[in-house]
């Protein structure tokens, strides 16, 4: 009995396995491990997701600025609808005003074309996060969002429009003045008319020009500029231009009582009469005359040919230039071609005297006087004049000639030659005896009579001539 027992309790106590334990806690911690594994995945995926809601915004991200209006929200076209309304209002208030008395003139967008970066940047903006991986765009917009992301765009305008409504300006606001000046001659009553002084003013376009943009530029918008004006006062009045004009010189010869002469003589002196030079033109005797011929009415008279004196068209017309060239002498004109006779003419003084040929020899005096020269010829009664009416000498001043003869030279022996057509026992003188003269003549100046300065003019050489005699 004792034995079945003792075998019977040891059946029903068995003994565990040594590994069972270690199973156990391995598996425990699998699962554990699991669990955390599959928490962690499950927090990844949710930051997945997180970040890709984020970054799948078709607007702009958070702390995106332009100019510091917040974009963040706004759709791409939304956003250029916004900023375009602002620089439209902007662009209206671009404007500033020129002043001038009662005149006024608006520089404005509406003349002045604006051009803005606005849309550019607006652009650039749109793509910040949106390149580069998840991670990188997430941490991109994550930064903006935190720090700002700040815009400025630039407007500028074409200044060339600018310059070209300143200068429109400063034209329209131009005068031009002028003094007044001699308007009219009436030969006939030897009266001047004349024109009335007129102030001007003037406006520095380059000065303008600066002050514009210079406000344009600081954005001094609606600013009223006054246009400086520079007024400009004539320097002569009409009074004074009055004072200034008269009659200059005259000078007057005597004629010989040869009609045919005379007629030459007063032919001349009509084609003269009436004649105005201007400031810087010359007088051409030639040139104002013409060719002295039959058809315009000038007859035969004396004239001198190599040393002989022959009946030529237009012959004693030499007495016309001579008398102008002293009237002409004596208004201050200057000289530009002077010729003198073959020798000395009896109706001016020895020197004074110009002679005239067509075509070549002419006479021409320049008008320095600064002002129109108006010349009145006349002859009647054997007394031929020339009047010459402009812009006076100074105060008391006139002018004269005065003729110096600095060497002779006496006739050469008479030259006689035989001539079988004459009657036998006759004899003609063909050219007379003239002693031959060198003279300087000198232009004198006076004031009140008083001599204030002498200068020699010109030079006069009148040839010798030995008388020839032709016998039979």
């Amino acid at each position: 009995m004792t034995s079945t027992h003792g075998v019977a309790a040891r059946g029903s106590a068995r003994p565990r396995s040594l590994w069972t334990g270690p199973v156990c806690l391995i598996l425990v911690g699998a699962l554990a491990a699991i669990a955390m594994w599959a928490q962690r995945q499950v927090k990844a995926y949710e930051v997945f997701q997180h970040m890709r809601s984020v970054v799948a915004r078709s607007t702009f991200y958070d702390g995106v600025r332009v100019d510091g209006v917040p974009l963040a929200g706004l759709t791409l076209d939304e956003a250029l609808a916004r900023l375009a309304a602002r620089d439209q209002q902007e662009d209206q208030s671009f404007e500033i005003f020129l002043t001038a008395g009662d005149a006024r003139w608006r520089v404005s967008s509406s003349e002045v074309p604006l051009h803005r970066n606005t849309e550019t940047l607006i652009r650039q903006a749109y793509t910040l996060g949106r390149t580069g991986t998840l991670e990188e765009r997430y941490s991109e917009i994550t930064a903006m969002s935190t720090t700002g992301v700040d815009y400025t765009s630039q407007m500028w305008y074409e200044k060339s429009a600018v310059r070209a409504l300143t200068d429109q300006v400063a034209r329209r606001l131009t005068i031009e003045g002028h003094d007044a000046q001699v308007a009219d001659f009436n030969f006939a009553t030897r009266q001047f008319t004349f024109t009335d002084a007129l102030a001007g003013q003037t406006v520095d376009p380059d000065q303008l020009f600066i002050q514009v943009t210079a406000a344009l530029d600081s954005q001094d918008y609606g600013a009223v500029i006054p246009v400086t004006i520079n007024h400009v006062k004539p320097s002569i009045t009409r009074e004074e231009v009055q004072a200034m004009y008269g009659k200059v010189s005259g000078f007057t010869t005597s004629t010989t009582a040869n009609e045919n002469r005379n007629t030459n003589i007063s032919l001349a002196a009509r084609a003269i009469n009436g004649t105005v030079l201007q400031p810087g033109d010359v007088f051409s005797f030639n040139d104002t005359t013409g060719q002295r011929t039959y058809a315009k009415g000038y007859r035969e008279a004396g004239a001198i040919q190599n040393g002989t004196l022959i009946d030529e068209v237009g012959g004693g017309v030499c007495q016309v230039s001579t008398t102008i060239f002293n009237a002409l002498v004596r208004s201050g004109l200057d000289i530009s071609m002077r010729n003198p006779h073959a020798w000395p003419v009896d109706y001016v003084n020895r020197g004074e005297d110009a002679m005239v040929n067509w075509p070549d020899k002419d006479l021409r005096m320049k008008n320095t006087t600064g002002g129109p020269i108006y010349i009145i010829g006349s002859y009647a009664n054997r007394t031929l004049t020339f009047e010459v009416y402009g812009r006076k000498l100074d105060d008391g001043v006139t002018i004269d000639l005065f003729s110096q003869t600095t060497a002779s030279t006496p006739p050469a022996e008479t030259v006689y030659t035989r001539n079988a057509s004459l009657a036998p026992g006759t004899e003609t003188v063909t050219r007379s005896a003239r002693t031959g003269y060198k003279v300087t003549t000198y232009k004198v100046t006076y004031q009140y009579g008083k001599e204030i300065s002498r200068e020699a003019f010109y030079k006069s050489d009148y040839r010798m001539y030995g008388k020839m005699v032709e016998y039979n």
